[in-house]
């Protein structure tokens, strides 16, 4: 099995939504002008032409020292994991993303997720890697492990809930309103129209602390949290409305 790097999307394809997951998350979509997109699933609704960000960027009770179940030799296609007594794993929760040793046998080695199902707490899980990218070092039981969703998984519109800032980093942008569960193109990179405030000028913005889903002037080392520190792009026809939407250029992910 093999999916492409980049699919090309004619105009009004990025505005697509849809309950069925159609390719896997961060597949990378480019439409003939140039923007850039990466598939994502909503987590809430999302407002078009918002920030959005990562649901979590750890993955509770996973993201550090998960024991492995069984010895996987070299060239092995799954692993298998204890998973916790406390936190159950819904099917194919970490699909896309990735699985990384992060201390014993194996260590510093790191995997992409194809699938994994549901599981029984306390049971062993088994996941399954994407064809080609098996095991290049044996693990054995000894091995701990980290899971972490795709950057795609389960994004929501950018919080600006506390003093400290937004809870992740910024993924792209919602060109179009979507629903919570459903999958859509995030726009990344290029030209598009994003809810702003507080900008008189031409130059580069960041996500705000005041208004969710809203993006403002850089003010790098005015803020007490470096995620809200992100640069996004460069505002491209700037206004000074909080109600309103500006053209930017995107620059998060090429």
């Amino acid at each position: 099995m093999a999916f492409p790097n980049t699919l090309f999307l004619d105009y009004g394809q990025e505005k697509r939504v849809s309950t069925l997951k159609a390719h896997p998350l961060g597949t990378r979509g480019v439409t003939p002008d140039g923007r850039v997109f990466y598939y994502a699933l909503a987590n809430g609704a999302i407002r078009a032409g918002v920030l959005c960000e990562r649901h979590a960027a750890l993955a509770t009770g996973y993201s550090f020292d998960v024991a492995v179940g069984s010895a996987a030799a070299s060239a092995a296609q799954s692993i298998y994991l204890v998973s916790l007594s406390t936190t159950a794993i819904t099917k194919d929760q970490f699909a896309d993303g990735y699985l990384g040793i992060n201390d014993g046998p194996s260590e510093g080695h790191s995997y992409k997720i194809l699938s994994h199902l549901a599981n029984a707490l306390g049971s062993t899980v088994r996941v399954n890697l994407y064809p080609n990218d098996k095991v290049q070092e044996a693990l054995s039981t000894s091995s701990l492990v980290s899971l972490a969703y795709s950057d795609y998984f389960d994004v929501n519109e950018s919080s600006a809930a506390s003093a400290n800032g937004r809870t992740d980093v910024i993924v792209g942008v919602a060109p179009v309103e979507v629903a919570d569960n459903q999958y859509f193109w995030c726009q990344t990179w290029g030209h598009a129209h994003v809810l702003v405030t507080g900008v008189a000028v031409i130059g580069h913005f960041m996500g705000l602390a005041t208004i969710d889903g809203a993006a403002g002037p850089e003010t790098v080392g005015a803020v007490s949290s470096a995620l809200l520190e992100q640069t996004l792009g460069i505002w491209a026809n700037p206004i000074a409305t909080a109600t309103d939407y500006g053209k930017c250029v995107l620059a998060i992910r090429p």
